[in-house]
């Protein structure tokens, strides 16, 4: 391979979303070596997180780490990066202009997320106000530092989609709770197929009826193929902390739902040879058309299912209706075949860990 010529920057982006505590460590460990250290002068690696103390330990005990805190960027420096973004978003709308970016830059106190929002919001997307109403109701936001003024916007967004008449109120906190306590992002499809399973008939709907509402604060609504999360770890943080959404709180202490969906998609779907091989005989790496042949026959909300059941049964207290599914999946054939679809997905390695927290929650 030729030198690289020129300056090389690599960019990792919002680290604290990447996963877990756990998830960050292999590449904590990396960016910390021996080896980053000895990287060449032309090449550098622009890392942005927030705080998370994991993080905030492993990277400020290493030597060759350069520490920067947006606390300290001045906030002049901010606005103008904030008045630039807010152009480049709305300028283009009629009733916007310098007067009203201003006012969006200078409101936004330095703190991009809610110059994002406020975009958002002023957008001409929801009938019955033109865009200056929506901008009014925006610039009228109590102010306040950091979470305050964030929050105030969040809760403008849900008011502004969400009714909190008891029926769609109810469906938001359960669409919602599904949304945050998956383990990984899943796209709107796959979360729909999912609720289907869901042991109460009242909540197996089409979960667009709330996420239609919710593109400025989450991602995979217009694009569907796109897994849904939130499009900032902040909404998650508002979510799950009651003293700051209210009515809006979407409470994670159990994953029944999760778990009895899981376990119902593993005892229907879950069947010999699954993907259809002509022999036993061959490893997966021999099968030329495996990828094809896995993405036909286990479909996403299958995988998800087969990888993810026991995590969710170890966040979810004891029930003898979970405890029957788990009977009927590792006390016949059915275990069997799950194993052959881990070792299909190339994770027959983590089928031990999910036998263990099942053993642990049973105990």
């Amino acid at each position: 391979m030729g030198a690289i010529v020129g300056n090389v920057v690599v960019v990792i982006d919002a680290l604290d979303e990447s996963g877990t505590e756990m998830s960050r460590r292999r590449i904590l460990s990396l960016l910390t070596s021996t080896e980053a250290a000895r990287l060449p002068a032309n090449f550098r690696i622009l890392l942005t997180s927030r705080p998370l103390p994991d993080i905030e330990y492993v990277l400020g005990h290493s030597r060759h780490v350069l520490k920067t805190c947006l606390d300290d960027v001045p906030l002049e420096s901010a606005e103008r990066d904030i008045r630039l973004f807010v152009t480049n978003e709305i300028g283009h709308l009629k009733d916007i202009g310098s007067t009203e970016i201003d006012q969006i830059a200078e409101k936004a106190n330095g703190l991009f997320e809610w110059a994002r929002l406020a975009c958002e919001f002023v957008r001409p997307s929801r009938a019955g106000h033109t865009v200056k109403e929506r901008f009014d109701d925006v610039v009228t936001l109590h102010s306040g530092e950091g979470n305050t003024l964030l929050d105030a916007t969040y809760i403008s967004i849900l008011e502004s989609g969400i009714p909190t008449s008891p029926v769609p109120l109810s469906r938001f906190h359960s669409v919602m709770r599904q949304v945050l306590m998956v383990m990984e992002p899943l796209p709107m499809k796959t979360l729909s197929l999912m609720r289907m399973h869901f042991p109460s008939e009242e909540d197996r709907y089409d979960i667009s009826v709330i996420l239609e509402f919710m593109a400025p604060v989450l991602s995979g609504i217009i694009d569907h193929s796109t897994p849904v999360c939130p499009l900032h770890a902040s909404f998650y943080d508002f979510l799950t902390d009651r003293s700051r959404s209210g009515i809006y709180f979407i409470d994670l202490s159990d994953s029944y739902e999760q778990s009895f969906a899981s376990l119902q998609i593993l005892c229907g779907e879950l069947k010999f040879n699954i993907c259809g091989l002509e022999s036993s005989y061959f490893s997966n790496a021999e099968v030329a058309d495996l990828q094809e042949r896995k993405a036909q026959n286990i479909l996403p909300h299958l995988s998800y299912s087969c990888q993810f059941w026991a995590q969710h049964l170890w966040r979810t207290a004891f029930d003898f209706r979970l405890a029957t599914l788990v009977n009927t999946v590792v006390g016949s054939e059915r275990f069997l075949f799950w194993l052959e679809a881990m070792s299909l997905l190339g994770l027959v390695g983590s089928a031990a860990d999910a036998l263990t927290c099942t053993a642990k929650w049973l105990l």
